[in-house]
């Protein structure tokens, strides 16, 4: 009987640790996205869990002086956003996050000048020095 409690109460707590280290990843890697989606990619600095390459790749989000360069453009432009948490599934080591989002960039009066419906993206994460870093980010075609 005390076997069992045990052998249950150690179940338990590997679960509910594997839980935690999960949400703590989704957490820091949300936090990332969000920066890069409000900076364009552009407010990179040394905290940031990422290589400066993979952080600006993480930018999904277009940016209207591509298309319109200088010219005020905040009056034509309506931006439509709407992205999942990431869900992180681990080995301690190291995991992956998945996350989907949509994303438009619409011209009230030619249409749609970017956009991507429902994409899926595959974030590798490794622990290290006490750290999750963002080691890839792939987006699905």
């Amino acid at each position: 009987m005390k076997v069992s409690r045990l052998l249950l109460l150690s179940s338990c707590i590997i679960v509910l640790t594997y839980i935690f280290i999960s949400v703590w990843i989704s957490l820091s890697v949300n936090g990332v996205i969000k920066k890069t989606y409000n900076s364009h990619g552009l407010n990179y600095t040394k905290n940031i869990p990422a290589s400066q390459e993979v952080y600006q790749r993480m930018n999904y989000r277009a940016n209207p002086k591509d298309y319109y360069g200088e010219i005020d453009y905040s009056d034509r432009i309506i931006e439509r956003n709407s992205r999942s948490f990431p869900i992180t599934f681990h080995w301690f080591i190291g995991g992956i996050t998945y996350y989907k989002y949509s994303y438009e960039l619409v011209d009230k009066e030619t249409g749609i000048l970017s956009g991507s419906d429902n994409a899926l993206v595959t974030i590798k994460v490794k622990f290290n020095n006490f750290k999750w870093f963002i080691k890839e980010y792939q987006e699905e075609p």
